[in-house]
């Protein structure tokens, strides 16, 4: 904003935390009410708003819809460190048994 210039402000009315979906909730900004979904493109779908791009392998894909228009995709990812794979194999030759405990979902 721009000095002197009043920047509104937003209001959050209500939110719901769907485990494993994501987020739903109402946002209120100079009187004006937007029903907000952040989350998997199957809670968008469940809110009527239309699925976008699929997600690459390597990251996951969030959906951000205001009053059931798709506005945002956010890509999330890591990426293995150099060396993760020799680690691994290092711990496995040792005898142990690894895991990977990641995560809300089986995949």
């Amino acid at each position: 904003a721009r000095r002197g210039e009043l920047r509104a402000s937003w209001a959050l009315k209500q939110a719901e935390q769907l485990p494993g979906k994501g987020v739903v909730g109402v946002v209120e900004r100079v009187g004006t009410t937007f029903q907000v979904v952040l989350g998997s493109s199957d809670l968008l779908a469940e809110h009527g708003v239309a699925e976008g791009q699929a997600s690459a392998l390597d990251s996951v894909a969030v959906g951000l819809a205001i009053n059931g228009v798709k506005v945002a995709t956010l890509h999330f990812g890591d990426q293995l460190r150099d060396g993760a794979k020799g680690a691994v194999a290092q711990l496995r030759s040792s005898g142990l048994r690894l895991a990977i405990l990641s995560g809300d979902t089986s995949e």
